[in-house]
């Protein structure tokens, strides 16, 4: 069975976010392993910026990283989710993705990720233009490109402040789950 592991970039338990995650699990059904990631439940330091990682495929400090890694090596799809903290990913998100150049492609001396895993992202936020989310899923297609992940479909909610909000997006999030299973079912993973 195919692992998809959802990682999620929001500091809020049980927020927008989480619902939208929520959705998109159940939508996406019994087809696959889920897995949710949430980042805000991991310890992460901030990047030294030291660079001993371009040399050694390994960061110099000591926290929750490697098992994050470990989730997403065991994946075969990734779902990324940010909701828009001032027009951007949320700090813990861009720490995360700060901390994972031990892993990519331009500096890793190990293989720690398969290439070829399936990303999507999501992105909400409380205002009504667009542009704040399509930067959000900007940035995350950036990093899937650095990690070898091939960036598959995204999708954006905006008005969005509630978990209430996201459940009257449902038809979104299903028309979404619902193509998210397609591209799975026409991939080679």
């Amino acid at each position: 069975m195919k692992r998809i592991t959802y990682l999620n970039g929001s500091p809020c338990r049980n927020g927008a976010t989480d619902e939208l995650l929520r959705l998109l699990v159940q939508h996406i059904g019994s087809e696959y392993t889920h897995h949710v990631c949430n980042l805000r439940d991991f310890r992460i330091a901030y990047c030294m910026g030291c660079k001993a990682c371009y040399n050694t495929g390994v960061c110099a400090q000591n926290d929750d990283m490697p098992e994050i890694i470990q989730q997403l090596a065991s994946a075969d799809v990734i779902v990324t989710v940010s909701p828009s903290y001032w027009a951007d990913i949320t700090g813990q998100m861009k720490v995360f993705f700060d901390r994972c150049t031990p892993y990519c492609a331009l500096h890793t001396s190990q293989d720690v990720l398969t290439a070829g895993k399936i990303g999507f992202a999501a992105a909400i936020r409380t205002g009504h233009n667009p542009s704040e989310c399509l930067h959000i899923i900007e940035s995350i297609n950036h990093f899937y490109g650095h990690m070898e992940i091939v960036s598959a479909d995204s999708v954006y909610l905006c008005g969005i402040q509630t978990p209430d909000d996201i459940r009257r997006q449902d038809d979104i999030i299903k028309q979404f789950a619902t193509q998210m299973k397609r591209i799975l079912l026409h991939s080679e993973i």
